[in-house]
């Protein structure tokens, strides 16, 4: 065959490469379920507590800094299992 080596010829995905496929989506879909459960966690009450303080970060308060930081780095990750090539 000279085609792709995982589609047959009427380019559908054959046995393997439609497994392999499958795993990739699979292996995907489990790590957006741990992150959201990541997200879970940093926006509970007792991680959110521990930033709930008088302080101020650059002149944000720390709770809001924390936020803003850990939303910003849960979108990066996203992104990053998003693009992911598998």
């Amino acid at each position: 065959m000279h085609g792709d080596a995982g589609a047959d010829t009427d380019g559908r995905l054959n046995g393997f490469a439609k497994e392999a496929a499958m795993n990739g989506l699979e292996g995907k879909g489990q790590r957006f379920v741990a992150l959201c459960m990541l997200g879970v966690v940093l926006f509970n009450y007792p991680i959110l507590a521990v930033f709930n303080v008088a302080g101020t970060l650059f002149g944000v308060p720390v709770l809001y800094a924390y936020i803003f930081i850990a939303w910003a780095l849960l979108i990066a990750l996203m992104a990053m299992v998003a693009e992911a090539l598998d």
